[in-house]
């Protein structure tokens, strides 16, 4: 049984040693600061792993309607401006996010060349890095919910320019 003013009769007693109330506080109180420091560095940890993951083009495309491009070569520019055009017609800007095994900041800053002479002013283009032969990686770009899809070949030479041109699904 409890003494005077106890609820439960299980609260410590520590009317005759203060020395040991203290210690118990001070204990306590180390315990709280290590798990919120531990709670601070999981929160740290898992923005930083996102924030890498976008940085690497990573994270996955939550568009619809929008156009694919899977793959990379010299006649990217020409999709773009042919993309371009289309949307012009259509008086919309056009999104379109490339599918490719390179890293996103070349393909960003390669993007931005392109933009920067003025060609491509109604695109919006949206990076990801990786295997455009990948059914993962196709999920990351919403393969499913896009408009149109075109698939580059890796080297120019593999596919006559008239019929690669022209592939669009």
């Amino acid at each position: 049984t409890g003494g005077p003013g106890s609820l439960s009769g299980a609260e410590p007693d520590f009317s005759e040693d203060p020395w040991r109330a203290k210690l118990v506080v001070s204990v306590l109180t180390v315990l709280q600061f290590i798990f919120f420091a531990f709670l601070i560095s999981f929160v740290e940890n898992s923005v930083n792993e996102k924030l890498q993951e976008f940085k690497n083009g990573r994270t996955a495309v939550v568009e619809s309607g929008h156009e694919v491009v899977l793959g990379w070569n010299s006649r990217l520019p020409r999709v773009l401006r042919q993309v371009a055009i289309a949307g012009s017609s259509n008086r919309e800007r056009v999104r379109v996010v490339i599918l490719a095994p390179r890293a996103k900041e070349v393909m960003d800053s390669q993007i931005q060349e392109f933009i920067s002479r003025g060609e491509f002013k109604d695109v919006t283009v949206i990076c990801r890095t990786g295997d455009p032969a990948s059914s993962h990686d196709q999920k990351m770009v919403a393969i499913d919910k896009a408009a149109k899809v075109v698939i580059l070949s890796e080297s120019d030479d593999s596919v006559p320019s008239m019929v690669a041109d022209n592939l669009s699904f």
